[in-house]
């Protein structure tokens, strides 16, 4: 007859391997406590109890599913199958889409986690990638570009966190508007989700407080030069899908699954907020929020908001929802399309505040050199 000890210590010892479990520190330890636990519950739990035999089970599944014995069967089935390559030569991290000869505004996008320049901006069901398609036909003379980085934190992802992202952003930026002698040009960046945290680490690295006199100068023309800047769902906020994605990273952390990048994600996040903080600093009249207004659909089953209203917008900031879910922020079926048009009108007013903002610069400079003048003996 087994005694009340022996019946609820499966479940005191199922606790503890839980409790060591820890989203944010993904290693072999995790493997461990569970291998561990599922092995002490095995032995203390009596033969005939099936409480005992189930809570064996089940968390002998969990380390099994944290093994890298899974991670090795799925990429070896995927290898087989599907014939991955082992490497896949990288392109430029800016590719060009539109440079017309007479060219007089920079436009570059920035996708978010986990996806690329071709999922991000191209509509499913048209196939049109908007940015190449038919936003040149209402900026005829514009460059417009894609920042293609390196944003995976599934499977084999890099370990660089959200100050390399923007760096690498920012330098190949200026690297390239100093090639063609386009630094003066007036520039927009857009930016999907995490996309837009990425442009505002850079704009912060290029002209906030940590950056020293010289750095504030070697990027002066660029920020000068900062006309808007469109955030599509951007998580200023967070997002409460970041904890789903680290337990995602726990079942696949053999397959070089990072949940580095998720953190900036989390709401509350310390440093997310005060690169918010920082952006509205010196940025504060240069940017728009575009939220969704419907809730994701997954296999038929309707989710929150991945990204909400309260998250994807700042007060006393200017904001627009659209009507589309956070995956449809991004992606317009055509030129006539509503999201599209709301985005492309915000984009010509940031312009055109921009070019009446110079103008303004250039009218006070030539009026105070022209009192100057007359004040010479």
């Amino acid at each position: 007859m087994p005694t009340v000890s022996q019946e609820y210590l499966p479940f005191v010892v199922l606790a503890f391997v839980l409790l060591s479990i820890r989203l944010d520190r993904i290693s072999i330890r995790n493997f461990i406590s569970v291998t561990i636990g599922a092995v002490t519950v095995w032995i203390i739990s009596p033969p005939h109890s099936p409480w005992g035999k189930t809570i064996s089970f089940i968390i002998l599944g969990l380390a099994i599913a944290m093994s890298p014995l899974r991670s090795f069967l799925v990429r070896t089935v995927k290898n087989m199958l599907l014939n991955t390559p082992q490497y896949v030569p990288e392109g430029p991290l800016l590719t060009i889409l539109k440079d017309p000869s007479d060219a007089e505004v920079d436009i570059v996008a920035v996708h978010g986690l986990g996806s690329s320049v071709e999922t991000t901006w191209t509509h499913k069901i048209s196939g049109s990638l908007w940015l190449r398609d038919f936003l040149h036909l209402d900026f005829p003379k514009a460059r417009v570009m894609t920042f293609r980085h390196n944003s995976s934190w599934e499977s084999r992802a890099l370990v660089k966190d959200l100050v390399d992202h923007g760096r690498q952003f920012l330098g190949a930026l200026e690297g390239l508007r100093a090639i063609d002698e386009s630094r003066d040009r007036p520039l927009i960046l857009v930016g999907h989700s995490f996309g837009g945290l990425l442009i505002e680490q850079a704009l912060v690295l290029a002209k906030g407080a940590a950056a020293n006199a010289n750095t504030r100068a070697c990027h002066e023309s660029l920020t000068n030069s900062l006309a808007g800047v469109i955030f599509l769902g951007t998580p200023h906020a967070g997002s409460g899908y970041s904890f789903w994605g680290k337990l995602y990273c726990l079942f696949h952390y053999w397959e070089g699954a990072n949940p580095l990048l998720l953190g900036y994600m989390d709401p509350g996040s310390q440093e997310t907020t005060k690169l918010e903080d920082d952006f509205l600093k010196y940025f504060r009249d240069l940017s728009f929020d575009f939220h969704e207004l419907r809730s994701n659909v997954i296999f038929g089953i309707q989710f929150e908001m991945i990204v909400k209203r309260e998250a994807a917008t700042r007060r006393g900031q200017e904001a627009r929802g659209l009507d589309t879910d956070h995956f449809g922020l991004n992606k317009y079926y055509d030129r006539g399309d509503a999201s599209y048009i709301a985005v492309k009108d915000k984009m010509v007013e940031m312009l055109q505040s921009w070019t009446e903002d110079m103008e303004r610069k250039r009218n006070d400079l030539g009026r105070h050199e022209r009192v100057r003048f007359a004040q010479k003996p």
